[in-house]
């Protein structure tokens, strides 16, 4: 019988707008025996700082100090120095729902005699997302479930990490949703309660994926759910790492095989060669292999749509007035791209909707009704992945005289860093 219940293993770097209040959320837990390991991954802000405050006046908490070499790495160590029967892993601006989160997920776990257990993570600010949340409670397979995000709504048997050394990979970046496969893989079931059990903060945050080793991580990571999923069936997994490199990665690496990074390109290849055609056609969803594209092929690709970028900013500089329309992931990334290539016209947020009541970096966001006024003078950048011949129409349906439209593939290629959440608040 483990002395440690749970132990919350928590990396840390440069956390401290948020640090304390993820900390007192941990330290209320009314779960006994319970330690609280944070690492601190090279912080040059003040959170070694805080850190070692609490660790004076809480005797259940461990801080670890490393030079950075990011979150993976960081809750590795953490690993290695839990005593708890169960793991938990927190992020440092996030929170439990409430003090009573450990209590039942841990006695849950132990009544169902289940490797992991887990319950419903709610997005702050975007309660409605329901990505990650669960009805009731259950026990549920993973080849049922497949999925690869939110693992820190979950707590791990701390044996089940350790006698099958399920570690996450040393990426910059995409390195939670390898573990988390693995892990599920390997205890076949889990149960779930439909309790509130973790506070995801969503923060406006650009993820800078023109990174060599951002954009690297992504790809290994990709590269390991494959393997992973070939291995064991798992055809929607299979086919949905599939769409997640095609329509959200592929060109971060065609641009890196353009700069002629060879580890992207042996990359590359390796991913494409383990996409297996039977699991895909076993999906049903029509998902083909893609291409593997020659080196021409991706120079003559990034060539013509940076020939198009320069035309773009020199048009768009010739105005005052720039609406951008469409306040999501790809119009937000094309705002800071256009601040980073010194555009000095005022920018404004424009979206269908009638009463959109968001922000968007900063900016008011406003209806295409608030902005008719425009029409005849200010240019309309319509940036969007899905619906722009829709968003075309509505805008020539309110008489808007100056149109582009780019894509986001183009967005990704002219360098703009994507937008990591879908939240348009900043908390």
């Amino acid at each position: 019988m483990c002395s440690v219940s749970v132990s919350v293993i928590i990396p840390i770097y440069n956390a401290e707008r948020h640090l304390e209040e993820c900390l007192d959320s941990c330290m209320e837990q009314t779960l006994e025996r319970i330690e609280i390991i944070c690492i601190n991954d090279g912080s040059t802000d003040s959170s070694a700082k805080i850190l070692e405050r609490y660790r004076t006046t809480h005797a259940n908490m461990i801080v670890l100090n490393q030079k950075n070499q990011g979150s993976g790495i960081a809750r590795n160590l953490g690993i290695e120095h839990a005593n708890g029967q169960f793991i938990a892993f927190m992020d440092s601006d996030d929170y439990y729902a409430d003090k009573d989160v450990l209590k039942k997920l841990y006695n849950t776990a132990v009544e169902k005699q289940v490797p992991i257990c887990g319950g419903t993570m709610v997005s702050l600010g975007n309660e409605n997302d329901k990505r990650n949340t669960f009805q009731k409670n259950q026990m549920m397979y993973y080849r049922e479930f497949q999925g690869t995000s939110a693992f820190q709504q979950f707590i791990y048997l701390a044996n089940l990490l350790k006698e099958n050394e399920i570690t996450f990979p040393p990426y910059r970046r995409y390195q939670d949703p390898p573990f988390f496969v693995a892990a599920m893989v390997k205890a076949v079931k889990f149960f779930v309660i439909s309790d509130r059990v973790y506070i995801y903060r969503n923060t406006d945050k650009f993820v800078p994926y023109n990174n060599a080793n951002i954009s690297l991580g992504v790809l290994n990571g990709i590269l390991d759910i494959l393997i992973i999923s070939q291995k064991n069936h798992l055809e929607k997994l299979h086919a949905d790492m599939v769409i997640k490199l095609m329509e959200e990665y592929i060109v971060y690496v065609y641009k890196l095989i353009y700069n002629k990074n060879g580890d992207a390109r042996k990359c590359y290849e390796k991913v494409i060669a383990e996409i297996d055609e039977t699991l895909l056609e076993q999906d049903g969803r029509n998902i083909r292999k893609p291409k593997l594209m020659s080196d021409y092929e991706i120079s003559w690709m990034i060539d013509q749509s940076l020939r198009r970028e320069k035309t773009l900013l020199e048009r768009i500089n010739s105005y005052e007035t720039v609406l951008i329309y469409g306040a999501g992931r790809a119009g937000r990334a094309f705002y800071h791209y256009l601040l980073q290539r010194g555009c000095s016209v005022d920018i404004t947020f424009m979206v269908s909707a009638e009463n959109p009541n968001c922000m968007a970096c900063g900016k008011t966001v406003k209806s295409i009704k608030e902005c008719i006024e425009k029409k005849d003078d200010a240019l309309v950048v319509i940036v969007n992945r899905y619906n722009i011949k829709q968003m075309e129409e509505t805008a020539q349906k309110y008489q808007f005289k100056n149109i582009e439209i780019v894509s986001f593939d183009e967005v990704q290629i002219f360098g703009a860093d994507i937008v990591g959440e879908e939240t348009l608040q900043i908390f």
